[in-house]
């Protein structure tokens, strides 16, 4: 039963059709724990998914209520609710004024001692400039209705997931990013013998001061980024595990940018590599919700393809790839400096890349310094020369304008190889992230990544329109 009824001055429970007037009264010590995601629905309408963990407490919860305060949330209404659970959702009343809450009771005895249940759907909307976070809690005993414990929602973190093939094992982390997490591997294993033996002394991003991540920019937003060392700018709000459906391994990811009150843009990641592949491709999609001007974006790498076996943190960081090496790249087999940067291990030969022949311009580079540039205009005019040391490497994309619903997808990969010039850039088409949506070109120099819009909608953008 789904209830949405208005706000009163004290806490009503409608439970079998009786009334009943619930005082706050004193509470114990915090023992289950409330979970929360939260998303974006349209406008000012957001949403809460709520997942409650009792793993810590020795008291089985049969009913919760959170608070939503009458300063911010209004229009509160139960969207879904687990099998065995009576939601209920009181308006906010500012008139009051009164707090509005949702409470949930379960009709089969609850949570015992170790148990979990998520999937509480609340839907609102919020008059905040930021984005809702932590609320007030309570677990209620439903036949007095007295508070036994209280808290505050904490928002859930996912574990990250890991993509192993027979040459590449990684993981896309919380914030869409490469690598478990900071120094945590797998970071981006690579085999070169193709016998999926991964040993943490080919690990090309772990060692050290880890970087991976990518960069937004507009004139809008200024610059916008997320890393695998805790940079966050882009709020998650989904990390799923696609794997085996048109890939042998896939990751999706969403988020979005808000800043003042105002929802700039949402981003989503797609992750993907067959078990055969020496190589990680990725999709980045960038819709704008606000217009945008001069918009760009950009991935980087700080590698470190010799530092757990050699000690070494230089690289040989070389744009293009000129396979008959007669001083161009115009020769078949060969890769412009704009659609390749790769970094060679000293000692080892060991080599990964950043990769496109994406339609959408765009430019590569190496870092003057160490390790962590982000900033898209820095690869872009006509990118850095080759360069020895600790650098980072990256590519970047020169979008252009945005106006509100359009949106741009842009192809490019990670390519690895045992050496330098057996990096991963060749191959077959590859067909993956997000059935009915997304059909992908593949990162092959064939087939990879032709700017793609999403069918329904057109860019405006003289810059994007060639």
């Amino acid at each position: 039963m789904e209830n949405n009824i208005n706000g009163r001055n004290a806490l009503w429970w409608v439970r079998g059709g009786v009334l009943v007037a619930g005082l706050c009264l004193g509470q114990s010590t915090q023992a289950l724990s409330l979970l929360y995601d939260v998303k974006p629905v349209s406008g000012n309408t957001w949403e809460y998914t709520y997942t409650a963990d009792n793993t810590a407490s020795a008291t089985t919860v049969e009913e919760f209520t959170t608070y939503f305060d009458y300063t911010s949330y209004n229009s509160l209404n139960s969207t879904a609710t687990p099998t065995g659970w009576d939601p209920l959702a009181i308006q906010p009343d500012p008139g009051l004024p009164d707090d509005g809450f949702y409470d949930a009771l379960s009709t089969t005895g609850g949570l015992a001692q170790g148990e979990k249940q998520g999937g509480f759907t609340v839907q609102f909307n919020y008059t905040g400039n930021d984005i809702p976070s932590g609320q007030y809690y309570e677990v209620v005993d439903p036949a007095t209705f007295a508070p036994l414990f209280s808290g505050t929602t904490t928002r859930s973190m996912p574990d990250p997931i890991v993509m192993e093939g027979n040459y590449v094992r990684t993981a896309i982390s919380e914030d869409g990013t490469l690598g478990f997490g900071g120094n945590t591997s797998p970071g981006i294993l690579h085999d070169p013998t193709g016998g999926g033996d991964f040993s943490l002394n080919d690990d090309y991003l772990t060692p050290g001061a880890p970087f991976e991540g990518f960069g937004v920019w507009s004139a809008e937003t200024g610059l916008v980024t997320n890393d695998n060392n805790g940079g966050d700018g882009v709020f998650r709000t989904e990390l799923s595990n696609m794997s085996g459906v048109l890939a042998d391994n896939h990751v999706h990811w969403e988020g979005f940018y808000l800043v003042d009150g105002v929802r700039y843009f949402d981003l989503e990641q797609d992750y993907f590599f067959d078990i055969s592949e020496e190589r990680i491709n990725i999709v980045t999609t960038l819709e704008a919700i606000a217009d945008l001007t001069g918009l760009q974006f950009a991935r980087a790498l700080d590698p470190d393809p010799d530092v757990n076996r050699f000690g070494s943190y230089d690289t040989d960081n070389r744009r293009g790839l000129d396979a008959n090496n007669d001083g161009d790249f115009d020769d078949p087999g060969d890769v412009k400096p704009q659609d390749f940067v790769g970094a060679v291990g000293m000692q080892s030969g060991q080599t990964i890349g950043l990769y496109s022949t994406d339609l959408t311009p765009h430019d590569t580079g190496t870092g003057t310094n160490c390790c962590s540039i982000l900033d898209p205009d820095y690869y872009l005019p006509h990118g850095k020369f080759d360069v020895l040391g600790d650098l980072s490497i990256g590519i970047g994309f020169d979008i252009g304008d945005l106006l509100a619903g359009q949106s741009v997808s842009l192809n490019y990969a990670y390519v690895m190889g045992g050496t330098f010039e057996t990096v991963a850039v060749n191959g077959p088409p590859v067909s993956a992230p997000e059935p009915g949506t997304l059909m992908l070109f593949g990162v092959g120099i064939a087939g990879l990544g032709a700017q793609r819009l999403r069918n329904r909608r057109k860019l405006a953008s003289p810059a994007l329109a060639a």
